[in-house]
């Protein structure tokens, strides 16, 4: 029988708003956050853009192009360990690292086209390859490789762990979902080796897909997949201290909707209803970041604070 699906009482209060104006990003295709700064990594003009949460423009770095620090396809923006900006760009197939405070930059070649970046806890990164290569790479923060990582048994057809999107989810554990086999992995260092989630209880919501949950003894359980046109990509997955947040992305009103899950046994805990319709929303703390669509069609970045009462009992149950 199908759980209900239980809505949290959540208050937000906005914490900053950059909007997209001549000024400001005209396209904002990925943003993160650092402390009391936005960055924002720009579609059109390819460009890197810090603000400020009072709304001052702190720096700007970056443009289309192949050379050192210029980017020509950007496919992520993430903050390490160590508060460094990394930039992955999938077609020179490189990592731009950059120092916030200098604004100096440093290049880190990849030896391979590389699907998906996750920033390391200790400051680095570890580096995805497209489907055919059985391992991911873990770069420290100099750019150097340091180890590599196997990818998860029960992929099907020789299909890489790339093939999903691998989010980092804490204490150097990282979460990998098969857009090909519709599996969850995760992956625990101390064991070094990967395992598959127990299962998601089922939500009782319009459209709902599900993907299939591996138990340790073989069993296949079904477990919740968000959204009938949505497979799990960076824009709808994150992560934060023992907690995933899936953006469902299905129909009215519930493309506002972020439902939470605890990473160690997939167990559904219960659902915020976001401020408003946004893209790309990613919770660190208790701030919610995202690209927010405003009811004219103007897109700005913003930032909200939730009462952080509102995740405890889930954070608690999640260990």
């Amino acid at each position: 029988m199908r759980a209900p699906r239980v809505l949290l009482p959540v208050t937000w209060s906005p914490v900053c708003t950059i909007r997209s104006t001549a000024a400001a990003s005209p396209q904002p295709g990925y943003v993160a956050r650092r402390g009391d700064t936005l960055l924002v990594l720009d579609y059109s003009d390819r460009d890197l853009r810090a603000w400020h949460c009072d709304g001052r423009e702190l720096w700007r770095l970056g443009r289309a192009g192949s050379g050192p620090g210029e980017f020509r396809t950007p496919t992520g923006l993430h903050v390490d360990g160590h508060g460094r900006v990394l930039v992955h760009d999938y077609e020179t197939s490189r990592v731009t690292v950059i120092d916030p405070r200098s604004r100096a930059t440093r290049t880190v070649p990849l030896d391979r086209n590389v699907y998906a970046i996750v920033p390391h806890a200790a400051g680095g990164f570890v580096a995805f390859p497209v489907r055919g290569s059985p391992f991911a790479v873990v770069y420290d923060s100099l750019g150097k490789e340091r180890s590599r990582l196997p990818r998860p048994e029960g992929l099907d057809g020789g299909n890489s762990i790339a093939d999903g999107i691998v989010v980092g989810v804490g204490d150097g554990l990282l979460l990998a979902a098969s857009q090909v086999t519709d599996r969850l992995f995760l992956y625990a260092p101390s064991a070094r080796r990967w395992r598959s989630l127990r299962g998601v209880e089922p939500v009782d919501y319009p459209r709902v897909e599900r993907f299939r949950a591996v138990l340790p003894d073989g069993r296949v359980e079904q477990a919740i997949r968000p959204g009938r046109d949505t497979r799990y990509t960076a824009s709808r997955v994150s992560a934060d201290r023992g907690l995933l947040f899936v953006d469902s992305r299905s129909t009215e009103p519930y493309d506002r909707v972020l439902d939470v899950y605890g990473v160690a046994d997939g167990r559904y805990c219960g659902s915020l209803v976001m401020p408003m319709r946004v893209a790309r929303p990613s919770v660190a703390g208790d701030v919610l970041t995202a690209i927010a669509i405003e009811e004219s069609g103007v897109t700005s970045v913003r930032a909200w604070r939730l009462d952080p009462g509102v995740l405890r009992p889930c954070r608690a149950a999640a260990g």
